[in-house]
């Protein structure tokens, strides 16, 4: 399972790789296969990935309801992970590395949780961006609540995490 997530990880590099060059075909397969291998292994984190890899692939291609119903699978699989601090449906998984810097650095429950707001904040994103350009207005002014919630929450993250690294920095110091 741990092998197959890192892999799945993997090919939703390579598609962005492709995604840069501009090669779509290459990347939609390379970002399908992501989602198909993270779907064996129940890996919640990759399928979050590859869902938004291709809502935002599809919003490239102004396919508009495609880039929506992906943007709709990959906010599920991010308010599981949210929910529930784990990169795997199965909490008999839940030991597993579930990503390739999981396999270095243990990631906390809410690191994790860290990783989904930015792909939930990601989606709003791409939410906000087709319905505008589908003229939704109406749409778009009713994500903005829950978007600007996402964004509140990462912003508290990285200044709580960046509090914490300043007092470890300053009790190292103070030891030395």
């Amino acid at each position: 399972f741990e092998e197959m997530s890192v892999k799945s990880q993997v090919e939703a590099i390579h598609g962005d790789f492709y995604l840069y060059a501009k090669r779509i075909d290459s990347a939609q397969k390379y970002f399908q296969l992501s989602l198909i291998h993270s779907k064996i292994t129940a890996n919640a984190y990759n399928q979050m990935r590859a869902y938004y890899k291709l809502a935002n692939l599809n919003l490239v291609l102004s396919e508009y309801e495609i880039s929506r119903d992906y943007c709709d699978s990959a906010m599920s699989a991010a308010f599981y992970i949210d929910s529930t601090g784990s990169f795997y449906f199965h909490d008999s998984l839940k030991h597993c590395i579930g990503m390739s810097e999981d396999i270095f650095f243990p990631l906390s429950k809410s690191h994790r949780r860290f990783y989904a707001w930015e792909i939930l904040n990601s989606c709003y994103k791409v939410l906000w961006d087709s319905y505008v350009n589908t003229n939704e207005l109406n749409k778009a002014v009713k994500i903005q609540s829950p978007w600007m919630a996402i964004r509140d929450s990462i912003s508290l993250y990285k200044r709580n995490k960046d509090i914490l690294e300043v007092n470890i920095s300053y009790e190292t110091e103070k030891k030395e």
